[in-house]
């Protein structure tokens, strides 16, 4: 017997809750006693559980590019348009190459000798549309799911299916009540990362609108009962589970930056956040030689990890090579001490920078490598459980664009205790009493603890489940088993009631029940006690050839008749299910073996699909593709056109899109200060939103492709400029408010020099930093010539000026009445 399993997991005491008293270098790691947070929730990893997340996840060497990747690449290299290089660009999902693949050469540079840089500078997907917003785990130790699920699955799904999970409401979103109540064995002591991945990957997740997470007490052990549910789930079952591995060396940190590039978001274990005494707390630093710095300054970052005895699970939502922190103290920005990742915790947002901290790249080491940096003796290596370079990875998830399961089986059963049940789907030889090949997932499968399926103890409880059928290769001409073993012989007895063999993904094949086919069922009770029991259905061969299907495309709205030609379709009365493209037919006209007419169903959406007739005798007989809903007569077609990062005024930006159908895409300027040329290539000539729409017209053979419109924040360059002579000892300077250019959120930034103008933001003396329109420079040397650059900043983050300002021409001679400048030119 062939089989093929995700082994039942013994559960771990629950760690200890106590605080350890870590003495640490400069820093904050201390918790008030009336200022409760989640519990961590990330047990300690065992040798199976180990086992288990190598053989879930595959060993990355080396990262290519996508479309994002590259796009936020060329912007840095000063070539956006990329006809510098010769590039390849890497699908969505197929980014990753792993051990035993060769992976692709480097693009070379087409003029130059020099290689192109390996990463971006600076990356934040939080701000994607695909990124969820951040939440609180609260009481519960589930942030292995919240991790591995809430944020890292729905992330990199979205990215795929191009959902907003960022405002588009929890029908974009994963619940890790889904994931956690299944892993954490019954009680709410934790889990393991590799077990929430091998349910994503397994069984997909339910959507946070049809399951939605509480993290109250005592809502950490129900599972999920509703079969449609489970079904649901199916078709979000992840594509690939991927390691990045040696974080703390330059390889493996460029392989996570890439992918960071890419738009993907990681997940890591750790040992637990400040609060917890895990993370030592510091402030970014000032670094006076650059402004990229500037937003993030004063915010919170981990300068390095010490050793507990506890973990907790977060997700690494970008980088950012300028950020700054002093770590050995001097004033000075030493070799070691610029660069940090970005995390997102599911603590809320009142931890950290709004639910966000930045973790220092020298944090990655476990010994620092600044000169007198922070160096405790239980210093450990900040991404990885434990003090071991092994450890050192991070995990990314990709999500398929769609998946339709060929086949699912859907069984309802009754049991006492969860955890002396394990569920199987399997096959074997048309007309055997049990299978030749199983599949059992990581879900249904010894787990859960000694309790009912809704979490209580005592009575047994009837659910109904769903499990797909895809691992036990599903074809014809098997009989199909859904098998339930009782662990125990006690009187914990299981139940098997029914089993239904849905196929493609909502037409039931055939039915059986217990009270009705008890030969279908083995012991024909279906009561299991220290034995399996069996449900079985028999899917013909399929004898029958589908050779003609007239009309081979209709309007989606249905209604008219369609036939279908072959042979042996059946014995003339025995066809019950047809499908066009997965649409149940409304009805069957007439039947032969031959032929059958069926009045065809109504589809949501256009589209090409798999034509089928089911018949008992013969089993299904099928043409690929054989038939195309439409609007109007024409085959649909998609645009995938990627999220644009912010832009400078400066930038020249090669458009890039592609059609599902292969034709081109043409773009538009539908809001802002935006121009295009050559039909792909974006310039600027101002500041404030761009949205830019990708079009497909279609053809005599496509419909229209529904317009992407993608819309970011375009960045000037230079600050405006302002010069005067001070009659008296004050300067007043007045400005028009730069929201009248469209920038809201905005803030002025004035800086004053009298050795010629501050050209960057931190040059000069930071004078004023408001939302006024007026400044008033004071205990001024009379006059004396004065440089004035005012900036403007959107939410506190970039400075957003036009670049098209020109230099200011004579001194402004003012007293304490007039008006520094006036004019068109105003910020």
């Amino acid at each position: 017997m062939k089989t093929m399993n995700h082994h039942p997991r013994p559960w771990q005491v629950p760690l200890p809750l106590l605080l350890a008293t870590v003495v640490a270098w400069t820093g904050t790691a201390v918790r008030a006693a009336d200022d409760p947070l989640p519990p961590n929730g990330l047990l300690v990893p065992t040798a199976e559980s180990k086992a288990r997340f190598a053989e879930l996840t595959q060993e990355v060497v080396y990262v290519r590019r996508n479309i994002l990747g590259w796009q936020r690449l060329l912007t840095r290299m000063g070539d956006p348009t990329g006809m510098a290089l010769d590039i390849d660009i890497a699908s969505l999902g197929e980014e990753f190459v792993t051990q035993g693949n060769v992976p692709p050469a480097y693009p070379l540079m087409g003029d130059t000798n020099d290689p192109p840089p390996q990463t971006v500078a600076a990356v934040d997907n939080s701000v994607l549309d695909a990124f969820p917003p951040i939440r609180n785990q609260g009481s519960q130790g589930s942030c292995s799911a919240f991790s591995s699920t809430y944020y890292q699955m729905t992330h990199n799904t979205a990215l795929a299916r191009g959902w907003n999970a960022k405002t588009g409401g929890d029908t974009f979103r994963f619940s890790p009540k889904w994931t956690y109540n299944m892993i954490n064995g019954g009680s709410d002591s934790g889990s393991y990362i590799a077990d929430a991945m091998a349910v994503a990957a397994d069984h997909g997740a339910a959507l946070w609108s049809a399951y939605p997470y509480t993290g109250s007490t005592g809502d950490a052990t129900p599972w999920c009962l509703d079969s449609n549910i489970w079904q649901n789930a199916i078709s979000y079952r992840m594509q690939a589970h991927y390691t990045i591995s040696s974080i703390h060396t330059p390889t493996g940190l460029s392989n996570l930056k890439i992918a960071l590039d890419n738009g993907y978001v990681a997940g890591f274990d750790s040992y637990s956040p400040w609060g917890y005494n895990g993370w030592i707390q510091g402030a970014v630093s000032n670094d006076p030689g650059t402004t990229n710095d500037t937003p993030y300054i004063g915010q919170q970052i981990c300068t390095h990890v010490v050793s507990l005895d506890w973990g907790h699970a977060m997700t690494i939502v970008g980088y950012n090579d300028d950020i700054w922190c002093d770590l050995n103290t001097n004033g000075v920005v030493d070799a070691g001490e610029k660069g940090a990742l970005k995390i997102a915790n599911s603590w809320g947002t009142g931890w950290g920078n709004g639910g966000y901290a930045w973790m220092a790249y020298d944090a990655l080491q476990n010994e620092t490598a600044v000169t007198n940096g922070p160096a405790p003796g239980n210093r450990v290596y900040a991404i990885g459980y434990g003090n071991y370079a092994s450890n050192s990875r991070v995990y990314v998830s990709t999500a398929r664009s769609s998946y339709t399961p060929t086949r699912i089986g859907r069984f309802t059963v009754r049991h006492p205790k969860r955890s002396q049940m394990i569920m199987r789907v399997g096959k074997g030889a048309a007309g055997s009493a049990v299978p030749s090949q199983t599949w059992t997932g990581a879900a249904l499968s010894a787990d859960g603890g000694s309790l009912a399926f809704n979490g209580t103890t005592g009575s047994a409880v009837t659910a109904t489940f769903a499990l797909d059928f895809s691992g036990v290769t599903p074809d014809r001409g098997y009989q199909y088993f859904i098998a339930m073993q009782d662990t125990l012989a006690d009187d914990q007895n299981g139940e098997l009631i029914d089993f239904a063999l849905i196929d493609n993904p909502s037409q039931t094949i055939q039915y059986v029940n217990r009270a009705t086919d008890p030969g279908a069922f083995s012991p024909s009770t279906g009561v299991a006690s220290g034995i399996t029991a069996y449900a079985s259905i028999a899917l013909p061969l399929g004898l029958g050839e589908l050779t003609d299907v007239t009309p081979a495309s209709g309007l989606k709205a249905g209604g008219y008749t369609v036939t279908l030609r072959g042979t042996a379709l059946g014995n003339g009365t025995d066809v019950t299910n047809i499908t066009l493209g997965a649409i149940s037919a409304q009805s069957i006209v007439s039947q032969s073996a031959t032929q059958v007419v069926i009045v065809a169903g109504t589809a949501a959406t256009a589209g090409v699909g798999n034509v089928r007739v089911f018949s008992s005798s013969q089993g299904i007989a099928e043409q690929p593709d054989g038939f195309t809903y439409t609007d109007n007569g024409k085959l649909p077609q998609v645009i995938a056109f990627p999220p644009q990062p912010t832009r400078r005024t400066s930038d020249t930006v090669m458009l890039l899109a592609t059609a599902s159908s292969g034709l081109p895409i043409s773009f538009s300027v539908a809001s802002g200060p935006a121009l295009i040329t050559g039909g792909t290539y974006l310039s600027f000539n101002g500041v404030g939103n761009v949205s830019i729409t990708a079009v497909q017209a279609g053809n005599e053979e496509y419909d229209p492709a529904p317009q992407v419109t993608r819309t970011f924040l375009v960045l000037g360059n230079t600050p405006f400029k302002v010069q005067a002579i001070a009659l008296t000892n004050n300067v007043v300077l007045r400005w028009t408010d730069p929201m009248a250019s469209g920038i809201s959120n905005r803030t002025v930034h004035v800086r004053s020099s009298t050795a010629g103008y501050p050209l960057t933001a931190a040059s000069g003396a930071f004078m004023y930093t408001g939302t006024n329109s007026l400044y008033t420079h004071t205990n001024l040397t009379p006059y004396q010539t004065y440089y004035y650059s005012i900036f403007v900043s959107q939410n506190g983050s970039t400075f957003i000026v036009p670049n098209t300002i020109p230099p200011a021409g004579d001194p402004i001679i003012t007293s304490i009445d007039d008006i520094g400048q006036t004019g068109e030119n105003e910020p």
